[in-house]
């Protein structure tokens, strides 16, 4: 019943991933479409992608004039790498991987 729902998603969230500005500025870290996204793969994205957020919201805290401090440096980076770890691992690697199977199967 939701296998046509899962295919579609699977398809539209695969297109987006194949772009190249999804994965800016770390594309050495994408996998090609038939191998799949392991669980240390997606702690080591996190952290890259974590890393480049929250330089990219250190600066628009510096330009707003709000005080940056290595505390709140850290707990913005501990959050950042939470929010990736979960995206990755509920949406990215499942349907990444959905598709990588699938791609190994037909060959």
């Amino acid at each position: 019943l939701l296998k046509p729902y899962i295919e579609v998603i699977a398809k539209y969230h695969n297109q987006a991933s194949d772009t190249h500005f999804v994965w800016f500025p770390f594309l050495f870290l994408k996998p090609p479409p038939e191998r799949e996204i392991t669980i240390p793969k997606t702690i080591i994205m996190a952290i890259c992608f974590a890393s480049y957020f929250n330089f990219a919201f250190q600066i628009k805290e510096f330009l707003a004039s709000q005080a940056i401090t290595w505390q709140s440096l850290g707990i913005s980076q501990i959050q950042f790498t939470i929010g990736f770890l979960i995206w990755f691992n509920i949406a990215t690697r499942p349907l990444w991987n959905y598709r990588a199977y699938h791609l190994q199967q037909t060959k």
